[in-house]
């Protein structure tokens, strides 16, 4: 959550640090003419340093949910969110469905999302990962 400085001016530039890192980032408040208003108007702190490497074809995805089926923590809705990223990411973003593995507690996933699975998942995500790679991790439940 990044409240604006009351008075400042459209265009002017604030900071805010991440509560968990601590890196500080920067953004434009709305209102100038160079203002874009999404993601690519933020600036990396000078901490952070260099340019996002070039995606480079390379893409993997680990989906998980869990409904909890059959206790009181019952969720709804967790399963379908996988179903609904997988979509996404295969048909909007085209990615090939062997980049992706599913866990879900249905048993019609690609297995159910036990730690030893969870764990195999993770392993096959960050497997020869290399910069410009693009890995994507989901977690619903």
């Amino acid at each position: 959550d990044v409240r604006v400085p009351p008075g400042s001016p459209p265009g002017a530039s604030v900071q805010a640090q991440c509560p968990k890192c601590g890196a500080m980032n920067q953004a434009q408040i709305p209102g100038s003419s160079g203002y874009a208003g999404g993601p690519s108007s933020l600036k990396p702190a000078s901490s952070v340093g260099g340019s996002a490497p070039r995606p480079s074809g390379r893409r993997r995805a680990v989906l998980i949910g869990v409904n909890y089926f059959g206790t009181r923590a019952e969720l709804q809705g967790c399963i379908n969110d996988v179903h609904n990223l997988h979509q996404l990411l295969t048909q909007t973003y085209h990615w090939q469905a062997h980049d992706i593995r599913t866990l879900t507690d249905d048993g019609r996933g690609g297995g159910m999302p036990t730690r030893q699975n969870i764990t195999q998942a993770l392993r096959w995500l960050a497997q020869d990962a290399a910069p410009g790679d693009v890995l994507f991790f989901s977690f619903s439940g």
